[in-house]
């Protein structure tokens, strides 16, 4: 499950969001759609949708209506935390060498695309559903910043809150081990 199918889980679990107009009732059944298929389905299907990547930033592009904004949600629930919009995350059982290595690839990488982002953007330009340079760039800069480096203590919180809200009863979300997180020492 993506994590803003679990933000949406935790939000319509939330009464004043229930309370919104169109806003799917808990009975409503979710029909999985590959992420670049979802607007257009919503628009023909005439139905809600849950748009995520840059797709998200202009729903009015493809004939829709914002009806609950799942970051400003999170926002509000979390007095501004960051939006975890995913992790990336090794098996322990690959063993330490092998996560420091590939902490060390994507350590390099996300350094590349924040020095030199006209290098990435055409291979972001030729997967993205969204082309306008506008959009892509604000796309960009939700997922390569400085939390991309390093969460630190504001990361650790908020993946805390995502944590805690599938512990509420109203919530569907799983619950993670409270020793889940352990960052990989990319010095040894």
């Amino acid at each position: 499950m993506t994590t803003a199918a679990m933000l949406l889980r935790a939000a319509l679990a939330d009464p004043a969001v229930a309370a919104l107009p169109g806003i799917p009732g808990p009975d409503a059944t979710f029909t999985p759609v590959r992420y670049d298929l979802v607007a257009e389905t919503a628009a023909r299907d005439q139905a809600a949708a849950l748009l995520i990547h840059e797709t998200a930033l202009v729903p009015e592009r493809h004939g829709l209506r914002r009806i609950l904004d799942l970051g400003r949600w999170w926002d509000e629930k979390t007095h501004g935390l960051p939006l975890p919009l995913g992790c990336i995350v090794g098996r322990t059982a690959c063993g330490d060498d092998t996560l420091r290595e590939a902490a060390r690839t994507i350590r390099k990488s996300l350094e590349t695309a924040l020095a030199r982002p006209e290098a990435v953007l055409p291979l972001i330009r030729a997967m993205a559903i969204e082309k306008d340079g506008g959009v892509l760039e604000a796309h960009i800069k939700a997922y390569v910043n400085d939390l991309s480096r390093d969460m630190g203590p504001a990361g650790e919180k908020a993946l805390s809150a995502l944590s805690a809200m599938g512990k509420s009863p109203a919530s569907p979300l799983p619950v993670l081990g409270e020793s889940w997180y352990r960052p990989v020492d990319e010095s040894a």
